[in-house]
């Protein structure tokens, strides 16, 4: 009954982690198509292009951390380039890009 359990807990967790990411990749084609006044092709280009750039580098990561800086740099650093990327968003989001 333990391994049903813990296998549904993970299942459920995987679904809400594939949610939050389509979630994402929808709010980001709508906030570039009608904020940053870029064309639909184009913005749904911007985020299938992060989304692989994302999905590409913690393969990339997941080596480095193997072979050479370890589990815990490679999450120290993995989180610190998140928070510079999530920041900026954070900030030119909330730029008067008016003048456009």
């Amino acid at each position: 009954m333990r391994r049903v359990l813990c296998g549904l807990l993970g299942a459920v967790a995987f679904g809400m982690e594939n949610m939050a990411t389509l979630s994402l990749a929808v709010n980001l084609v709508s906030y570039f198509n009608q904020n940053m006044h870029y064309e639909l092709a184009d913005a749904a280009n911007m985020v299938t292009d992060y989304m692989g750039v994302s999905y590409m580098l913690s393969i990339v990561v997941a080596i480095l951390a193997d072979t050479w800086i370890g589990r815990y740099k490679s999450v120290v650093i993995s989180g610190f380039f998140e928070s510079l990327v999530r920041s900026n968003v954070t900030f030119f989001s909330l730029h008067d890009n008016t003048n456009c």
